[in-house]
């Protein structure tokens, strides 16, 4: 059974969503702690987030992401690549 909320929002992406997060913590975690299953939760969110990305895309996510960790809120909005101009 189905049940659609429109905008491509339904059950089906919850219940895919507990059952990668209860195969990772069968073969990732192994040993899950009540500590840390926020960041597991977060860490398979993200997974699911960036899984039809190829690894190049995945890894500027990641980076992009992790460059931003603890930046105030209200901060700076999306972390861009600068390049340096041949300006001599």
């Amino acid at each position: 059974m189905k049940m659609s909320f429109g905008k491509g929002v339904s059950n089906n992406q919850a219940e895919s969503f507990n059952a990668r997060m209860r195969r990772s913590v069968e073969g990732i975690y192994l040993n899950p702690s009540h500590k840390y299953l926020m960041e597991y939760a977060c860490e398979n969110a993200w997974r699911q987030d960036v899984r039809k990305l190829n690894t190049g895309k995945r890894l500027e996510h990641l980076f992009g992401r992790a460059l931003w960790v603890g930046s105030p809120i209200g901060g700076a909005t999306t972390p861009t690549v600068q390049t340096e101009s041949a300006s001599y």
